[in-house]
């Protein structure tokens, strides 16, 4: 446990560090859409790794630290861009 907490807090940093980079990935991710509602978009996991420049252990502490919660549909992990933004304000 001590362990996954000294790493996400050092992938925490990371993520801070490349916060430009994916907070221009989000925007085109927006931008690619064609809802009016934007808020609602709703990005798969795998897609969520590539946006953040993260790996699976690390999305697995984001959702046991509640800093992102996925929606569970159908077997499939989702997030909102809603969501993913808040979690980049926040940290």
């Amino acid at each position: 446990m001590e362990l996954d907490e000294k790493y996400l807090s050092r992938k925490l940093v990371e993520i801070a560090d490349n916060k430009p980079v994916i907070i221009s990935n989000v925007r085109k991710y927006k931008q690619n859409s064609r809802l009016k509602n934007k808020e609602k978009l709703l990005v798969h996991e795998k897609a969520l790794i590539k946006m953040l420049k993260i790996n699976v252990r690390i999305t697995r502490l984001l959702v046991e630290k509640d800093y992102v919660k996925p929606m569970h549909i159908f077997g499939f992990n989702l997030y909102t861009i809603a969501e993913i933004e808040r979690f980049l304000k926040n940290y």
